[in-house]
């Protein structure tokens, strides 16, 4: 099982709860994001924005940023219980997301090809990658 040594959360309601935080501090230390600063959490931002760009869209009567985006049959289509759409959001992580090339993903001896978090494994190392380097 893999767990994290940090877990940072936001400053919302639910994220600063005493059992939010009890269930965090049980996986790894916490570190509370600045309030009303995003950039300190681009990465779960990011992570949010790939979902819905890569796999809530694909979803069957998936509404998109307002329900005058949502298909033909929408309430028709939306047989899918909130387990389902887990099993679903678990499935597109290990097979889309954790499938993908990262460009901060790289192994040390070849830096010009980016790796996907599958392929790199535990051998891959985490790189800044400078604006404008084409990574060749």
């Amino acid at each position: 099982m893999i767990t994290p040594q940090t877990i940072l959360v936001g400053q919302g309601k639910v994220f600063i709860s005493s059992s939010f935080i009890a269930a965090c501090e049980s996986l790894g230390s916490v570190q509370p994001a600045p309030p009303g600063n995003g950039p300190a959490k681009e990465h779960v931002e990011r992570t949010f924005s790939s979902i819905n760009t890569l796999f809530v869209q694909h979803v069957a009567a998936c509404t998109g940023s307002h329900t005058g985006e949502r298909g033909k049959d929408a309430e028709g289509e939306a047989v899918r219980t909130p387990a389902r759409l887990d099993d679903l959001l678990q499935e597109w992580i290990i097979w889309g997301r954790q499938a993908r090339e990262h460009d901060g993903l790289r192994y040390p001896v070849t830096p010009r090809c980016a790796l996907s978090p599958k392929d790199g494994g535990g051998a891959g190392r985490r790189v800044r990658v400078r604006p404008g380097a084409t990574g060749q």
